[in-house]
This record gives C-alpha cells, sequence and structure tokens, in this order.
C-alpha cells in the first residue's frame, strides 16, 4: 500500500470516528425559555413565531454568550415549577423572592414592574386603595403564584376581610375566563399588559382601569439553578452588564 492511499485511509478513519461522535460534541448552547402570551413583552402569531420586548431580550443576552433560546408556551405557575425542576431553563418576567432565589439564579434587574386593577363596569365604585376592597361587595381573583407586592402580601396574610375578597385561581386558566364566567370581577395584572388587552381583546370590551397602581419592584430574568451551570450563569451576568452599559437593554 502506497503512503499517499494510507494517509488517504488515516483521513477517512477520522472523518467517521469524527460523524460517530458528532453527538456529543457541543457546538454552543440551546436553552428552553418558558413563555406566554403577555403582551408587549411577549407576543406569539399565527405562524408560532415570538416577539416582544421580552423575547428581544432573551435573544440579545444569549446571542452574547454564545447561546439561542428555544421558546416554549407555558403558563406562569407552571412554568415556575418546570424551571425549579430543571425542566426548562430560564423565564423572564421574575420578582426576586426568598423563596424563589433557592433554586433560580437571576440576572437583571430588566425594569421596574407596575400592576394594575381591572374590574368588569359593573363595579361602578372607583378603587383608589386597598382598604377600599375589604369594604366592597364583590370577590376578585388572585393568581396563585403571583406577586403583587409586600403591602398586598401583608393585608392578605393579617386581614381576614381583606383576604376574604379573593379566590385564587388556576395559573394555566386566563384570569379573563373566570371574570366572563362570573366568579370574579376583576384582578390584578401588569401595567402595560391591562392596557394592551383593554384595547386589542374582545374579552375586555366590558373591563375597565382603575386608579389604583402597584409598584412591584425589580424584575428579572430567571435561571434553573439544576440547569444552568454557575459558570454560564455569571457569563449571562456579565453580557447582562455589557449589553447594558452599551445602552441595548
Amino acid at each position: 500500500m502506497s503512503q499517499s492511499t494510507k494517509v488517504k485511509d488515516y483521513r477517512l478513519g477520522l472523518f467517521f470516528l469524527f460523524l460517530i461522535f458528532l453527538p456529543f460534541f457541543s457546538f454552543g448552547c440551546e436553552l428552553k425559555v418558558g413563555v406566554k402570551f403577555f403582551p408587549p413583552y411577549t407576543i406569539i402569531n399565527d405562524a408560532g413565531q415570538w416577539s416582544g420586548i421580552d423575547i428581544d431580550i432573551f435573544n440579545l443576552l444569549l446571542k452574547e454568550v454564545g447561546c439561542e433560546a428555544e421558546f416554549i408556551d407555558v403558563a406562569f405557575g407552571k412554568g415556575l415549577l418546570l424551571l425549579k425542576d430543571g425542566k426548562i431553563d430560564a423565564m423572564a418576567q421574575l420578582s426576586k423572592t426568598i423563596d424563589r432565589v433557592k433554586t433560580i439564579r437571576f440576572v437583571g434587574p430588566i425594569r421596574l414592574e407596575s400592576l394594575s386593577l381591572v374590574t368588569t363596569v359593573n363595579v361602578v365604585e372607583t378603587i383608589t386603595n386597598f382598604e377600599e376592597i375589604s369594604q366592597l361587595p364583590y370577590l376578585f381573583g388572585k393568581r396563585a403564584g403571583t406577586y403583587i407586592g409586600k403591602e398586598f402580601h401583608y393585608l392578605y396574610k393579617t386581614n381576614k376581610s381583606f383576604s376574604s375578597k379573593f379566590i385564587t385561581l388556576e395559573a394555566n386558566n386566563p384570569r379573563i375566563d373566570m371574570v366572563l364566567k362570573n366568579r370574579v370581577v376583576g384582578f390584578f395584572d401588569e401595567s402595560l399588559f391591562n392596557q394592551y388587552l383593554l384595547k386589542h381583546s374582545e374579552s375586555y370590551k366590558n373591563m375597565k382601569l382603575h386608579p389604583l397602581q402597584i409598584d412591584n419592584g425589580a424584575v428579572f430574568l430567571g435561571f434553573s439553578k439544576k440547569a444552568v451551570s454557575d459558570e454560564l450563569h455569571q457569563k449571562l451576568t456579565n453580557a447582562y452588564h455589557k449589553l447594558k452599559q452599551a445602552g441595548k437593554l
């Protein structure tokens, strides 16, 4: 066998070994990001493509560390459970709470969150503070797992007149459905989200916005401690600061 033939066979052997072990090599990373329809932050079109403020943030951040995002449609409450169990890698729109830091790594903040109250137009009163809710003859919806600020949660734990006005709603079901079924008259949600749906959604045509506003503090991107390593989290944190300093976030 000639020397040139031996070289060709050797190269061919290396090529087949490369093909065999190709699945075990990683040329990048893909993170599963849990999202839900939450305009203007996350919007899905008829083709199943996601866009919006939080989608842009994830794409910028992950590109900076050499990763890509696979966006997965999941309800917020279920997404939190999947995130804690490491079955998805990341979520947006998360407040940093004592309970969550046990299982979630945070990057941010990405903005300050404000919540507002929407009810049916049948609520003739104008609600400006939490104390008024205790005195009204209505039931309101409270989504399981949602953080509504310190004042709300203090009253909910300590004031029975206040907490009795709320029904805990399953995270998987849109809260507006419970209003349409006449189980509750309204609920709290992110201010821009409420404004968007009041303007664009047929389901909200008989809803109105109240002056009561809740400054909910900073919200972050969250990454699963089970699925995202310390090293990757540090890279993501560094990328966040770099993009923020460059004015891209």
